[in-house]
């Protein structure tokens, strides 16, 4: 009977393997786990939801793609977005924004969200709060596209 020799991966493929840059023989890139909000820019269809979760509130802006539509943004209870110098949100035709949140600017003349197109809406489902100067909170409008 022949003994079936063990190999050894070069240390170089194991230590791809290890990271997960390597699956099925594809090369991957890495992927950086994103809680706050898990998606800054959504695409037409897809909803952004942002949680309680470290980063929080979430510093990057949430602006859906241009040409989207039936984009979802869905700010939890105790969840928030805190941006300055932009719009926090920015969604486009037949899109949504639910607030159960905090959706603030913190600095510059932005709004807190702004819905550009056609059928959108926007429920705040939370009192604003107003911590002072100089953030707007849930300062919204619409805006031709």
């Amino acid at each position: 009977m022949s003994a079936t020799k063990r190999r050894k991966l070069p240390l170089r493929i194991a230590a791809l393997l290890g990271t997960g840059y390597v699956a099925g023989g594809l090369l991957l890139t890495p992927i950086a786990a994103r809680a706050g909000c898990d998606n800054p820019a959504p695409d037409a269809g897809q909803t952004t939801t942002c949680d309680a979760a470290a980063p929080n509130p979430d510093s990057v802006p949430v602006v859906a793609a241009p040409g989207s539509n039936d984009v979802a943004v869905d700010v939890q209870t105790g969840a928030g977005i805190g941006v300055a110098n932009a719009h926090a949100v920015t969604i486009r035709d037949a899109s949504a924004v639910n607030n159960a949140g905090d959706i603030a600017v913190t600095a510059g003349a932005f709004d807190g969200v702004i819905a550009t197109g056609a059928g959108n809406t926007v429920n705040n489902l939370r009192t604003p709060r107003f911590p002072g100067p100089p953030a707007t909170v849930w300062r919204c409008r619409t805006a031709a596209p």
